[in-house]
């Protein structure tokens, strides 16, 4: 079996932020570029590279920094992010893992005929999203 995925890489726009990765340095917990309090990288251009860069890492990014966002508006407490990310891969032709990461451990659940229909389900979801409609 391969695995084949294209590498990932920062917009040529963005080069100059970049540091030896080749990706924008990010404080992990916070998301923050540098030493700026209001400029986030999220997802694939944030040099995080554990746990591997996924869609839902991206969503976790996202999710902490909307809430950071509002808390620095209205006030309240600053959340940190712990490198969450969940994803449901194929294991065969009827079953699938779903694998749960953070900066700390990783755990895989599976192989199970349920987890293959979240993926399944999910890929469904993603194009149809693409292409603008939901099923």
């Amino acid at each position: 079996m391969a695995l084949i995925d294209p590498p990932v890489k920062v917009g040529e726009e963005f080069k100059d932020l970049t540091d030896q990765s080749g990706f924008i340095p990010v404080d992990r917990s916070t998301l923050r570029y540098r030493n700026y309090d209001n400029v986030y990288v999220i997802g694939d251009a944030n040099n995080i590279l554990t746990p591997p860069k996924t869609g839902s890492k991206a969503h976790y990014e996202a999710k902490i920094v909307a809430d950071n966002i509002i808390a620095s508006v209205k006030g309240g407490e600053r959340k940190n992010y712990d490198g969450s990310a969940i994803c449901a891969v194929y294991a065969s032709s009827k079953k699938g893992y779903l694998i749960r990461m953070n900066f700390e451990k990783s755990n895989i659940y599976g192989a199970s005929p349920l987890f293959y229909e979240m993926k399944k389900m999910f890929t469904h979801m993603y194009w149809a999203s693409l292409r603008g409609f939901f099923p």
